[in-house]
């Protein structure tokens, strides 16, 4: 974990404020997870068609997935590719096949 302060005070002082509110604060040495490669199913998993009723009348849906780590990717910005195919409204889209 890492803390970053900053203010109008002296140095001495802000330290003070720092010791006296994050020094009692137990160090558990957790690990970081490696988000890396997840895997949300197992094999015995795919497959499966999963029906749910709705329990409101709503016309929503929302899609949820895990995607790679792509924190180092700050340069290529892969994840930019994601964002305009879903967001696009244009004609044909995937947004108006899905508004219809």
């Amino acid at each position: 974990m890492t803390l970053t302060v900053s203010g109008n005070q002296d140095l001495d002082t802000l330290e003070g404020w720092v010791r006296e509110k994050f020094t009692p604060i137990e160090n558990k040495n957790v690990q970081r997870p490696d988000l890396g490669d997840p895997e949300p199913y197992g094999p015995q998993d795919l497959g499966k068609f999963v029906k749910y009723v709705p329990i409101t009348d709503d016309d929503q849906l929302v899609l949820m997935w895990i995607l790679p780590y792509l924190e180092n990717e700050i340069t290529t910005q892969p994840l930019q590719y994601f964002s305009t195919l879903y967001g696009n409204e244009g004609e044909n889209s995937l947004l108006s096949y899905l508004a219809s």
